[in-house]
Parts: C-alpha cells; sequence; structure tokens
C-alpha cells in the first residue's frame, strides 16, 4: 500500500519499517500516513524511488490516524471550514445543500470543494448525483468534525436543521433522521424526537427493526437531557411504546430492556391519565415474563392484557390478547385451555389485519395461536392433526410475509419438531430461520437456528459438526435468558452432552432444568427431561436412578394429558422393565397407553409400539399354540 500512495515507487526501508510499526496495519492509516509523510518535505522524487533528504525527524509519524488527518485537514488552509461544515452535513453531503449553508461565495466555495477533492480526502459521488460529495472514510468525517468547537458544532446543526426544513422538504419526508440529528446536534431534543419516531416508524415499514431501535433510542436518550413536563413525557411514552417491540424483536422477549421499557410506558400511563395507550405495555409485560418463563405471573398479565382486548371491542387487540392467554396455557402444559383460546381466536384471522398487528409487535399472533392449537393437539396424541397445524402455521407466517412472522414461524415448528423427532425437515427450517435472522440481526431466532440444526445434524449422524452447532446453539440461546424454552433447550443440550460422552454433566443440567421449570410452572416436554434423565442413568449403570426419572416422567405427562410423551417415556422404560424380568409389566404399561390414541397410527412412536406389541402377542399366540398341543420348551429343546 505505501508503494501505490507513492506513485508505485519505492521508498527507504528505514520509513517503510517505521511506518508498518506505527500504523499496525491499519489500511486508512497506511494511507494517511504516507502521504503526510510526502507532503512533508523530508522525501525526493526520483525516477524509480524515494530519497530521504535527511535525517528522519521523530515527530514526523503521527501517533494516531486521527491526529494524521487533522493534520491533513489543517493543511487545508481557508478551505478548512468548509470541510468541517461539510463533516457536519454527515459523510455523503450535497453541494445544494452545502451552498445553502455556507456563508462562502460561489466561486469561494468552489475553490474550497476542488482543494478538498485534491487533498485525496472527499470525491464526487459516481452514484448518478451530479452535485453530490462524499468524505473518503467515515474516519475523515468524523476528523472534521471532530475538531469543531462545541459551540459551532451546535450552530452549524441549527442552520442545517432549518436549512433542510424549509427548502428540502421532501428530502426530510423521505428521510427523517437527517433533520433529526441535525437537531440533536443542535441541542432541541423536543423537536428532534419527532423526528427520530417518525424515522423510526418508517424504518418499521421497511422491516429494518435494528435501526428503527436505534432511531427510538436516540430520541429517548436526547429527552433524558430536559426537564421533565407533560409535554416531554408524552413524547417518551409514545417511544417506549414504540421501542419495546424492536427490543423483543433484536433482543429477545425476556431481555431485561423489554421489561424496563413496558414498565416505563405503563408507569406514564398511569402518571399522564393515558389508559387508552395502555394495552401495548402490559402486552408487552406478558411477553417478558412469558418468554422468562413466570408462567404464574405471566398468566395473570395474560388474563389482564384479554380483559382489556374484549372491552375494546377491536378485533385486532382480541387475536392478541387470546394469544397471550393461549401461549401460556401451552407451555404450562394446560392444553384444553389453550387449544379453547387458539380456537376463539382464529376465525379472527385476515392477512391485511395481520400485517399491521406484525408490523406494529414484530411478529404474527395468529402464527403463535395456530402453534399453540397444533402443539397442544400433537401432545394429547392427535399428531397427524398436530403436524398439518405446523403446516397451516407455515403457510400463514408466508402468507403474511413478514421477516418477523416467518422467523417466529420457523422457530417455532422447530421446537415442535424437536419433540416430535423429524431430523430432515428440522435441518431445513433451521437454515431458513438462520439466514433471516443472520441478515436481521435477530439474536433470538438465529440461536434458534444454530442449536436446531445442530440437533439435526446429531441426529442425521453428522456428529462432529451437528454436536459444534449444538452446543454453540445452546449457549447462544441461554444468553437471551429465554427460560420459557428451559425444558425444550434442555433436552436438546441434554442430548448433545450425551453424545459428547459427559453424561454426569448432562445429569446435573437436566436436574437443574427440572427444578427451574417447576418454579415457574413451565409444562411443555418437561416429561422428556426426564425422560432422556433416564436413559442416560440406564446407560451409565444405574437402574435404580433410571427407574425412578421414567417413572417421574410417566407421572408428569399423565398429569398434564401429554398422551404422546407418556408412550414415549413407556417405551423408554420398557428396556430396564424387560431387563429386571418385568416384561409383562412393560408391555402392559405400553398397551395402556398405545390404546388411548384414536388417531395418527402411522407416527414413528406408534408404529414403534404397535411393533412391540405385536411381537409380543405373536410370541404369545405360538406359547399358547406350543401349549395346547402338549409340547413346551422343554420338551422340543427350544
Amino acid at each position: 500500500m505505501v508503494v501505490s500512495v507513492a506513485h508505485g515507487k519505492s521508498m527507504p526501508g528505514k520509513l517503510i519499517r517505521e511506518l508498518t510499526h506505527r500504523c499496525e496495519g491499519v489500511p486508512l492509516f497506511v494511507e494517511e500516513v504516507t502521504r503526510a509523510v510526502m507532503e512533508s518535505g523530508v522525501l525526493e522524487e526520483h525516477e524509480l524511488a524515494w530519497k530521504l533528504t535527511g535525517p528522519l525527524p521523530a515527530s514526523l509519524i503521527p501517533a494516531s490516524v486521527d491526529a494524521s488527518l487533522m493534520a491533513r485537514i489543517d493543511r487545508l488552509g481557508t478551505a478548512r471550514a468548509t470541510a468541517q461544515l461539510a463533516a457536519t452535513i454527515g459523510r455523503e453531503f450535497s453541494y445544494a445543500l452545502l451552498r445553502a449553508v455556507s456563508d462562502r461565495g460561489e466561486k469561494a466555495l468552489d475553490d474550497d470543494l476542488r482543494r478538498i477533492v485534491n487533498a485525496g480526502l472527499a470525491w464526487r459521488s459516481s452514484r448518478g448525483k451530479a452535485d453530490t460529495f462524499v468524505f473518503k472514510h467515515i474516519l475523515v468525517q468524523q476528523a472534521g468534525y471532530e475538531s469543531l468547537l462545541r459551540t459551532t458544532r451546535q450552530y452549524y446543526h441549527e442552520s442545517i436543521a432549518r436549512v433542510l426544513l424549509s427548502d428540502f422538504r421532501t428530502d426530510v419526508e423521505h428521510e427523517p433522521e437527517i433533520v433529526a440529528r441535525h437537531l440533536s446536534g443542535a441541542g432541541h431534543h423536543a423537536e428532534a424526537s419527532n423526528y427520530w419516531l417518525a424515522a423510526g416508524q418508517s424504518a418499521l415499514r421497511r422491516v429494518a427493526v435494528p435501526e428503527a431501535h436505534g432511531h427510538f433510542a436516540r430520541a429517548l436518550d436526547g429527552l433524558k437531557r430536559l426537564p421533565e413536563s407533560p409535554e416531554i413525557l408524552d413524547k417518551e411514552l409514545d417511544l417506549q411504546i414504540a421501542i419495546a417491540p424492536t427490543l423483543m424483536t433484536v433482543h429477545g422477549w425476556a431481555s431485561p430492556a423489554v421489561a424496563e421499557a413496558c414498565e416505563r410506558a405503563r408507569a406514564l400511563c398511569q402518571q399522564l391519565n393515558r389508559p387508552e395507550k395502555l394495552y401495548p405495555s402490559i402486552w408487552g409485560l406478558w411477553t417478558n415474563l412469558f418468554v422468562g418463563g413466570l408462567l404464574d405471573r405471566a398468566l395473570v398479565t395474560a388474563n389482564e392484557a384479554l380483559a382489556m382486548a374484549l372491552a375494546s371491542g377491536v378485533p385486532m387487540l382480541e387475536i392478541t390478547g387470546r394469544h397471550a392467554v393461549a401461549y401460556t396455557h401451552y407451555y404450562r402444559g394446560e392444553w384444553s385451555e389453550a387449544i379453547l383460546h387458539a380456537e376463539a381466536a382464529l376465525p379472527l384471522y385476515s392477512v391485511e389485519q395481520e400485517r399491521a398487528l406484525t408490523s406494529t409487535f414484530q411478529l404474527s399472533s395468529t402464527v403463535n395461536l395456530v402453534a399453540a392449537l397444533g402443539s397442544s393437539l400433537w401432545m394429547m396424541g392427535h399428531q397427524d392433526r398436530g403436524l398439518q397445524e405446523l403446516d397451516r402455521m407455515i403457510a400463514i407466517a408466508r402468507e403474511v410475509n413478514h421477516p418477523g412472522a416467518l422467523s417466529n414461524a420457523l422457530g417455532v415448528a422447530c421446537y415442535m419438531l424437536t419433540f416430535h423427532h423429524d431430523p430432515p425437515r428440522m435441518l431445513r427450517y433451521a437454515e431458513e430461520v438462520k439466514s433471516f435472522a443472520r441478515e436481521e440481526g435477530w439474536d433470538l431466532w438465529y440461536a434458534v437456528g444454530v442449536m436446531s440444526s445442530g440437533w439435526a445434524r446429531l441426529r442425521m449422524s453428522n456428529r462432529v459438526e451437528g454436536l459444534r452447532e449444538l452446543l454453540e446453539g445452546v449457549a447462544l440461546f441461554r444468553a437471551t435468558r429465554s427460560d420459557l424454552m428451559g425444558p425444550t433447550v434442555g433436552v436438546i443440550h441434554g442430548e448433545g452432552l450425551r453424545a459428547a460422552g459427559r453424561q454426569r454433566e448432562a445429569l446435573d443440567m437436566l436436574a437443574a432444568t427440572a427444578q427451574t421449570a417447576h418454579g415457574g410452572h413451565v409444562g411443555v416436554l418437561l416429561p422428556d427431561v426426564y425422560r432422556l434423565m433416564g436413559e442416560i442413568h440406564l446407560e451409565a449403570g444405574a437402574p435404580g436412578e433410571a427407574e425412578w426419572a421414567f417413572r417421574k416422567g410417566l407421572e408428569t405427562a399423565e398429569a398434564q394429558k401429554a398422551l404422546s410423551l407418556a408412550l414415549r417415556a413407556a417405551l423408554s422404560y420398557y428396556p430396564l422393565l424387560e431387563r429386571t424380568k418385568r416384561r409383562n409389566e412393560g408391555l402392559a404399561l405400553v398397551r395402556q397407553c398405545y390404546e388411548r390414541f384414536t388417531d395418527s397410527f402411522s407416527q414413528p412412536d406408534l408404529v414403534r409400539a404397535h411393533a412391540l406389541l405385536e411381537g409380543a402377542d405373536h410370541r404369545h399366540d405360538n406359547t399358547e399354540r406350543l401349549r395346547d398341543t402338549g409340547f413346551s420348551a422343554r420338551t422340543t429343546g427350544i
């Protein structure tokens, strides 16, 4: 890079070594410092190389890229002030706006811009905007901006904001964040908040959630600097309501930041006597308690939200209220109640209404209502119908056509396929949700995608890659504090640790998971936590502990009426009973579960149970025939 800046000619080795050492390989710093040395007069240009004209001054090479850039800006002379004003506008600045706010004459301004371009600090845009300039690097723009006195900086921002509002209204309407930044820089935080709010809402319409979050956060930060008044608090209320869903999407619903925003909005509603704005904060608090795994408190808050929604008579609010209640009941292991509320809400669905709802909350309530319905049906033994609802859920999400809705649906589908044990399908959904979440910067759904793809690969015999992804995904997921998924993640994590030969660690983790789940009243997949503990104990040669865990899993599944998980627990328990000469007891247990199913007989666990029972019946029939003909195992030598 040094040679490139030096017009392709070599430089003294001592100078190159010093440049390399001082610049630490930062490309922009290398380029800036090389230019500064070339312009300093200590080098003489020859046909093939540059030669030092004398000793290299110790102070010649700046200690930082900032110092180097400031030296370049200082050498602009009278054009320095124009560079600083342009830097206040932004990294990209139009000639029209610069001309409107500058006190320089047209010729002087043109000369200034020519010097700035010739110094290599900026260039004309090549994106079809003939009157637009771009600073070479963000650090160049920042150096020019930071060199201003605070009072001058505020004056420039004030001038730019007023010109934008008077002469560039179309630009402001299209990108309100432009004027918002200058109003904030001028100290007009109340006025700026209106434009930051508009900018955030515009970003949400483009589904640019992290960008929207940044705009709302800038507005709130500005309002904190102002004396409290009803007007300021009213602006803050709107912003707290707006920022909460973005926090849910970016950081996860259980994030403390979500609780803080919703609690603050609720307090402001009470302080300002604004009950009509209370619902979003109540619903937001429900999401925080719910995903945080505090389901007793979550159910109280969900019922509060539903009562408000029903009183409003607004179908969209009723959908969100029933979503809260249905999903909370589902995760508590109360399938019938979940189905009741889901079936009451789903007839209210319309795609346009759902798109509006998803734009507001960054997730689809109908998607989650279908998830609650399908998962509850699966747990109660209607696995075929449950999987049909999974397909319906994905179809609705694709129809709503919103990344938040689809990521939500794909992530929930991964959860469902965890307990259904369908690795190939789970891998497809996991890869899709990973791509969405990586692009949008959504921590929770990215963690779900990584964890789920790892589980699927592990189940599909890709042990090394599957285990690496699984453990990485679990660590990412646990960082979101989403304790609601404790048992589900615990089963995935436990299978990973088991595959890695870390049985003791798996058992300790599963025991802690069960304890936490009981404390928060989280029921989903809790029977599978105990079943997996039983299998690991059995592999480790601890039949007593294994039997306790299998019985605990069966007991929990029966209490929840989770017939599908009861059958799975019975199938896992059977080898232990057979090994301890209690084969008939094991068969009776499997038969008792199997015969309560009324459908879904082609699903894997039911096929497995049928084969076990049919084989036992066949052996029993052969024994009876032998007995009837007077033969026995002893006389035939069997």
